[in-house]
């Protein structure tokens, strides 16, 4: 008799101890599910440049929208895209795009499979390697990590400039094809600062 009930209480031990670390481990997937997908929930349009950024006579040629996606694009929860022209006979443009990821780690660790990919000197499309501009280095001081950098391109010979970075959970691509008097270096670089200051203050205010 006291053999049976000793194996009865160490079955009802052991039962409990299992599930209690079935329900430990529950709450720990939960707990990590949770982290994993945190991000704020601030429309990405108000994440976009608006045409106040650029030199008097551009305006909006398309957008906001949300951008076809494709294979080799960037992965991302959602995004949205907007293009300025300056006039509707100018080739010289500005496009913005914002990509929201699930958290920041999958946005940095996007940021970094992307990065060459999005500065690939090697392109076809590259008739130039990509270069900072030296005499308009840019750093931003908001972005967790960020590249600016310019080519000529091999399918119409123009110059374009593009700025990749990595803002939390969120990453920004703006590119630009400069123009003289219409879009010069110090036009880009103010349109860089105006993402900072833009990126500074809504994800600021999306954490109230």
């Amino acid at each position: 008799m006291t053999v049976h009930k000793t194996k009865k209480w160490s079955l009802i031990i052991a039962g409990a101890v299992v599930v209690g670390m079935v329900a430990v481990c529950s709450s720990l997937l939960i707990g990590l599910n949770w982290l994993w997908s945190q991000h704020r929930d601030i429309p990405l349009e108000e994440l976009l440049i608006d045409v106040s950024a650029l030199p008097d006579g551009f305006d909006v040629r398309a957008g906001p929208f949300r951008p076809s996606h494709s294979d080799g694009d960037i992965v991302a929860v959602d995004s949205r895209a907007i293009i300025f022209s300056a006039g509707s006979h100018s080739n010289t443009r500005v496009g913005a795009r914002v990509y929201l990821n699930s958290n920041k780690w999958s946005a940095a660790a996007e940021y970094r499979d992307r990065i060459e990919v999005e500065f690939n000197s090697s392109s076809v499309a590259s008739a130039t390697s990509w270069q900072t501009p030296s005499a308009h280095p840019y750093q931003s001081s908001v972005a967790s990590q960020s590249h600016f950098a310019c080519h000529v391109s091999s399918i119409d010979q123009r110059e374009v400039c593009k700025y990749f970075a990595q803002y939390d959970e969120y990453l920004v691509i703006l590119t630009a094809t400069p123009e003289p008097g219409i879009l010069n270096y110090d036009d880009i670089v103010h349109l860089l600062k105006a993402t900072d200051d833009l990126m500074a203050q809504r994800l600021s205010s999306g954490e109230d």
